[in-house]
C-alpha cells in the first residue's frame, strides 16, 4: 500500500494496535514528494477474510512542509497571540499527513492535536474532546465521519472563539 508524503518525518508505523509494519520511503517524483510504501503480507496472512485494514502513522511535520502557515502577533487581530492553518490544496496536503492526496481518493479521518492550553483548536471535523495533557498543553480529538478529499482537510489554532 503506498501513501504520498512530502517534508514528513516518520516515528512509526504500524497496523491495528500498532503492530509495527515494514515500510521503505522513495522518491518517484522530486517535484511532487515521495511515496511510502507500508507492506501488509503479514497483516494479510493473519487477517485474511478482513474488508479493513488500518494502518497508523505516528509522524512529525517540519519546517519545510508546504501546508501549514504561521501568522505572527503582529499580524493577527488583537496582537498578542500565533495563528497557525493549513491549506491543502491543489496536492500540499501530503506535507501535513502521509495520504493519498488525489481528489479521487475519500476517507475518513480522525486527528488528536496538542496545544498549549491559551489556544483554541479547530479542524474540518468534528471536535469530540478538549482535555488537559498537563499544566501547559490541552489535546482535543477530532473525527470527520463523512468521506471527504484530502485537500479538505483543515486546521486552525489561535485565539479562536467557539
Amino acid at each position: 500500500m503506498g501513501q504520498d508524503i512530502h517534508f514528513v518525518e516518520y516515528a512509526q508505523v504500524g497496523t491495528t494496535n500498532w503492530k509495527e509494519a515494514k515500510y521503505s520511503i522513495t522518491t518517484p517524483n522530486a517535484n511532487l514528494g515521495d511515496a511510502i510504501e507500508v507492506d501488509l503480507a503479514e497483516f494479510l496472512t493473519h487477517h485474511p477474510f478482513s474488508n479493513d485494514v488500518q494502518i497508523r502513522f505516528a509522524y512529525a511535520t517540519n519546517d519545510k512542509t508546504t501546508s501549514i502557515s504561521w501568522l505572527k502577533p503582529a499580524q493577527t487581530h488583537d496582537k498578542t497571540m500565533n495563528y497557525l492553518y493549513t491549506q491543502c490544496e491543489d496536492i500540499a496536503c501530503r506535507s501535513l499527513a502521509p495520504m493519498m492526496d488525489t481528489p479521487a481518493i475519500k476517507f475518513i479521518y480522525s486527528a488528536l492535536v496538542r496545544v498549549p492550553k491559551e489556544y483554541n483548536v479547530f479542524m474540518s471535523a468534528n471536535k469530540l474532546t478538549t482535555t488537559a495533557y498537563n499544566a501547559t498543553f490541552t489535546e482535543t480529538t477530532f473525527s470527520s465521519p463523512v468521506k471527504i478529499q484530502s485537500y479538505l482537510i483543515a486546521l486552525a489554532i489561535g485565539d479562536l472563539k467557539n
